[in-house]
């Protein structure tokens, strides 16, 4: 069966960006649809902020443990997912991660294109992750440069 009214951007090797320490690899975005695919490695400890994203979201842990939380009919709700599991979060619905072991962990990401734009945006720059990295977009909001030594 095929779906001609979708098609893939051509891959010659998906980026890869750093938000907030974790590694981003968009996988593939859909033209005509509203899907987007990214790949997430999160390091040994590492967390994200909780958030709140306008359209639902498809978790897939693809190796190690991620903790998730999110809130659900006003209480917070806590996930131990596995390789192999498979969590949503609904448009509008407040959720956060953590990678509770010592050794990093990746799962795959299915959003809106929106959002996936939006990560590349905020780790436009495919560099290791650095002290600059992660405070430069917060000190460049309030207008303060920040040089590379």
């Amino acid at each position: 069966m095929s779906n001609s009214s979708v098609k893939t951007l051509a891959q010659t090797g998906a980026k890869v960006y750093f938000v907030a320490g974790d590694r981003i690899e968009r996988q593939v975005r859909l033209q005509g649809s509203w899907l987007s695919i990214v790949d997430v490695t999160v390091p040994a400890g590492g967390s994200a902020t909780p958030e709140v994203i306008d359209s639902p979201q498809v978790l897939r842990v693809i190796a190690g443990r991620l903790s998730i939380w999110r809130m659900a009919d006003g209480r917070r709700e806590e996930i131990a997912a596995l390789a192999g599991d498979i969590v949503s979060i609904a448009a509008h619905q407040a959720y956060g991660y953590a990678n509770p072991d010592n050794v990093e962990m990746m799962f795959s990401a299915t959003i809106d294109s929106a959002s996936g734009e939006a990560l590349v945006t905020a780790g436009e720059t495919p560099a290791l992750p650095g002290p600059i990295q992660r405070i430069g977009p917060a000190a460049n909001s309030d207008g303060t440069t920040i040089r590379a030594a």
